[in-house]
């Protein structure tokens, strides 16, 4: 959870957080990583609706305009469904950002990221350490 909340306190004030998680680790689930989550957002006062949940299946329950949208996934397929569900949503002038793109394990985060782009056409938003980030243009 400590990527949520230093989004959260960068955006403060700015409309709802949402947080969307399986609390797994492949097939097995994480024991006390939701409670222990949870728990640093009472700890730092965000203010979050905790959604457990695959990201791809919470589509419905998040929302149709999105102004910033932090991917950090499975790493493998995952990456790619969330781009297919989550991009359009991003409004004119909106974010969309990418966890673990410059890692090198064998993950597909830079190769989804990355096929996506090149059709989308985004702006790049900027890199910092292992995160990348595109803007939808406004028009």
């Amino acid at each position: 959870g400590g990527s949520l909340v230093c989004w959260a306190g960068a955006r403060e004030g700015r409309g709802e957080i949402v947080a969307v998680d399986s609390w797994v680790n492949g097939v097995n689930a994480i024991p006390n990583v939701e409670a222990g989550f949870r728990k640093n957002c009472e700890h730092f006062g965000i203010q979050a609706r905790i959604i457990t949940s695959n990201t791809w299946d919470a589509r419905k329950l998040v929302g149709d305009r999105i102004v910033f949208c932090f991917v950090d996934a499975d790493h493998m397929e995952g990456v790619a469904m969330d781009i297919h569900v989550y991009a359009p949503r991003i409004v004119p002038g909106g974010i969309i950002a990418f966890h673990d793109y410059y890692i090198s394990k064998p993950i597909k985060v830079r190769s989804s990221v990355d096929e996506w782009a090149r059709r989308a056409r985004w702006p790049s938003a900027g890199k910092v350490g292992s995160i990348v980030a595109f803007r939808r243009p406004s028009a």
